[in-house]
């Protein structure tokens, strides 16, 4: 995704070639662009699996180890939307069918859903549920009912 500025370069260009071709060398560059932010996406959600649950459950009472490893995940995943923005940004400008776009943008929404909390209040909700402090389903489930029909 650090071929971003390399984009805005080639479409700033006017080296002599057709529009047609240029837009299409921008095309194959923009679908490049965008595979490989898939990609990206893959190995941060691998990653997370492989090392996301590495704190054992007795350090999590202190909390410094699992919210310094929940605030790195959280920065790599925060990083990655920043560029994907981009991305998404040069696809849409082409006004043409990029391969994949529709699903990165999928991916992009649901990492900026997952972003908008925090890793601090994710492990505010763990202490919470360790401590037994939770709501059971059907409790909730009733109390939206009755809401509903009220």
């Amino acid at each position: 995704m650090t071929a971003v500025p390399l984009f805005d370069v080639l479409a700033r260009q006017d080296s002599g070639i057709s529009a047609p071709a240029r837009r299409s060398r921008l095309a194959a560059l923009a679908d490049r662009l965008v595979q490989e932010a898939r990609d990206e996406y893959q190995r941060l959600r691998r990653y997370e699996e492989e090392f996301g649950g590495l704190v054992e459950a007795e350090d999590r009472a202190y909390g410094d180890k699992e919210l310094d490893l929940l605030r790195s995940i959280w920065r790599m995943y925060d990083r990655w939307a920043e560029q994907v923005e981009e991305v998404l940004e040069r696809a849409d400008s082409l006004g043409e069918s990029i391969a994949h776009v529709e699903q990165l943008r999928d991916d992009y929404g649901a990492v900026r859903a997952r972003l908008s909390v925090t890793p601090e209040q994710i492990m505010h909700a763990d202490q919470q549920a360790h401590r037994g402090e939770t709501v059971p389903a059907k409790e909730l489930r009733d109390e939206l009912r009755a809401r509903l029909h009220s």
